[in-house]
């Protein structure tokens, strides 16, 4: 609602695509579904959910939240970490020309090369919207997640990740999604989570 004319880039660093819709969700959650409300993306294609018209009226009206028109284009999305994921968001990913990196793809390539190539693709965008749900680490490093997912990030990984894309300038919110230490009996994991917030809380009050 800010920039309505600008272009915006996202960031998802997260083990799901969270892009469903109420058509195509096997579980309904609505937290399965936040880049389809800011893309305004149905997805019928791949439908497998019949709605009733309350339904409907709900789902339409979060879609216009910030509008009538789409917040994010499709396009200017890239994930991080992902590796599950169902066939109707595999579709919309390939559809769209999503760009995603896997944990594999960023051991391989490192974190500079994969930050460097996101800002790279995102160029054309004024501002870059960065979201980590800390389920794109692997369970092994951290359990205190309500949704983990094996083979993911190292907690070092997702930490220079996170520390490498909030020096960019264009970058205007960063947001850090899904702990639960309900799952970490020792709370070891989400000590290590609290260290990355603090080291990108440093790293905003030197850089802004």
């Amino acid at each position: 609602m800010a920039h309505p004319n600008d272009e915006i880039g996202v960031v998802y660093i997260d083990a799901h695509a969270d892009i469903h819709s109420p058509y195509t969700s096997p579980s309904g959650n609505i937290h399965g579904m936040p880049l389809s409300v800011v893309t305004n993306l149905d997805n019928k294609e791949s439908q497998i959910n019949q709605l009733d018209e309350e339904e409907i009226k709900y789902w339409e009206k979060l879609k216009d939240i910030a509008g009538e028109k789409p917040s994010i284009k499709p396009e200017n999305i890239i994930f991080c970490a992902l590796r599950d994921f169902e066939r109707a968001e595999e579709t919309l990913i390939h559809k769209h020309n999503i760009k995603k990196y896997n944990a594999k793809d960023i051991t391989y390539l490192g974190v500079k090369t994969v930050v460097d190539e996101i800002f790279k693709k995102l160029e054309h965008c004024k501002y870059i919207y960065v979201s980590f749900d800390v389920d794109s680490i692997d369970p092994l490093y951290l359990p205190g997640t309500g949704t983990p997912s094996e083979n993911g990030l190292s907690f070092e990984q997702a930490m220079q990740l996170n520390m490498q894309l909030i020096k960019n300038e264009k970058v205007c919110c960063w947001e850090i999604a899904e702990i639960n230490p309900k799952y970490d009996d020792a709370n070891r994991g989400t000590t290590a989570i609290f260290k990355i917030l603090e080291q990108v809380t440093k790293m905003l009050i030197k850089n802004y």
